[in-house]
């Protein structure tokens, strides 16, 4: 009763933690994704020309953000992907923040912090974990990546501050930059073509994504199953080994198999969790030909020894039965 109640207590833990688990890190994602420096990114793409020209007007931003950008850090260094109607790059930003700061050095205000499970549980104990800072963040560095070789400046010490970037209305093309975009534009054709490949991709990732959630679970599953379900193979185990011993001294297995007996490793059979009940069958052979074992026992704890309820030999059309009497 005991036993059975402390392994509901464990599964019940395990699956509370994964979806406590699981629930933290989707709050942290979501508050990443919706952050103020990542829409304020956004904004100051849109003003730039270039971008406009490869990228299009209305930008927004696809798949998660990399890199450091957490609750209570007063620095930041993330990158993520942006994409409009002609196209998509890779933005880069370093920030650095103050608390509580009504400079226009520091013009973007932090967006609210994350509220998930985990945190309303800690805070039931500790009610200052929820007494986060609340800062305002300045972008230091931002950069463009629209392939693996170009890097396209926005904000640099030796460019323009983010406050200066914000009091632009619009970055326009300089004849340098408008003479390095007049390429072929895509053909419809070539358009089709390349959304294709960018489905396919998704879908990939989103079967390996998937692919991998079931190999943990069935893993979990596996595993809780071994333990508790009674499925453990009975190769290795000591069934299976006393089985392997007593047959070797048996006579009906030196007069029908011979001496020395060997088997094949396809063994078949269970124990359960404790190692108290087992069955097996397997294949024998030896100088006088081959046959199947079968056997099924109980473990005695008081003689230690397993007593048979089954052990016989097939061979051919004939079964011989090696129960002791």
């Amino acid at each position: 009763m005991i036993a059975s109640a402390v392994k509901a207590a464990g599964l019940t833990t395990l699956l509370f933690g994964t979806v406590i688990g699981g629930n933290y890190y989707y709050v942290q994602d979501d508050w990443k994704k919706n952050h103020a420096l990542v829409k304020e990114t956004i904004t100051l793409l849109e003003k730039d020309a270039k971008v406009q020209k490869i990228l299009g007007k209305s930008l927004a931003r696809k798949g998660s953000i990399q890199g450091t950008l957490e609750p209570d850090k007063t620095w930041a260094s993330a990158a993520f992907i942006v994409y409009g109607s002609e196209g998509e790059a890779k933005a880069h930003i370093l920030a650095e923040a103050k608390e509580s700061c009504d400079s226009d050095e520091f013009p973007v205000k932090e967006t609210a912090h994350p509220s998930s499970t985990f945190g309303h549980i800690i805070n039931i104990f500790n009610p200052a974990f929820s007494n986060k800072s609340t800062f305002s963040w300045k972008i230091t560095s931002l950069h463009v990546k629209f392939d693996e070789v170009s890097n396209y400046p926005l904000i640099h010490d030796k460019l323009r501050s983010h406050k200066e970037m914000r009091e632009l209305k619009e970055i326009e093309l300089s004849p340098e930059t408008t003479l390095e975009l007049e390429i072929k534009p895509l053909s419809y054709k070539d358009k089709i073509q390349k959304r294709k490949a960018e489905r396919s991709k998704n879908i990939m990732w989103r079967m390996l994504t998937v692919g991998g959630a079931c190999l943990v679970i069935g893993g979990i599953g596996y595993l809780i199953g071994r333990k508790y379900f009674k499925i453990l193979p009975v190769a290795n185990s000591v069934f299976f080994g006393s089985t392997l011993q007593s047959l070797k001294y048996d006579p009906v297995i030196q007069r029908e198999i011979g001496i020395p007996m060997n088997f094949l490793q396809n063994v078949k059979g269970r124990t359960d969790s404790k190692y108290t009940k087992g069955n097996a069958e397997f294949t024998v052979y030896g100088p006088k030909g081959y046959g199947k074992i079968f056997a099924q026992g109980d473990f005695d704890a008081n003689k230690l020894t397993w007593k048979y309820t089954k052990l016989a030999l097939m061979k051919g059309d004939k079964e011989y039965s090696m129960l002791k009497d």
